[in-house]
């Protein structure tokens, strides 16, 4: 697919921002589903926005229901303080914002479960 992990669509330069196992991770799921770069990196982008508001609007712990959690600069954490939570309707609203192949929304689906 032709990935340059060091720029983003419109050059910005993703070196400072995230570290090389993350590029990696990137790359390597674009080379095995329909994902492509920019659709992963807009679902990372989509899945923060909406931890945050599904933050904003649960302060208070309500039902659990299963959730995974992302700290501030989008990678996954062990539950670090001042780490987000997106629930499962939230992965899935993200999936369906930025377009994910029905296939890969399945993948996709069950790593979140893992």
């Amino acid at each position: 697919m032709g990935n340059d992990m060091g720029t983003l669509a419109g050059g910005d330069d993703v070196s400072h921002r995230s570290n090389p196992g993350n590029r990696m991770a990137i790359s390597a799921m674009a080379n095995v589903t329909q994902l492509e770069r920019p659709t992963i990196l807009a679902l990372r982008n989509k899945i923060i926005e909406i931890a945050s508001e599904e933050h904003a609007k649960n302060q208070q712990p309500a039902a659990r229901t299963p959730s995974a959690t992302i700290n501030g600069s989008g990678s996954a954490s062990g539950g670090s303080k001042g780490a987000l939570s997106i629930s499962r309707d939230g992965f899935r609203t993200a999936m369906g914002a930025v377009g994910v192949h029905h296939a890969d929304k399945e993948i996709l689906d069950r790593l979140f479960t893992m």
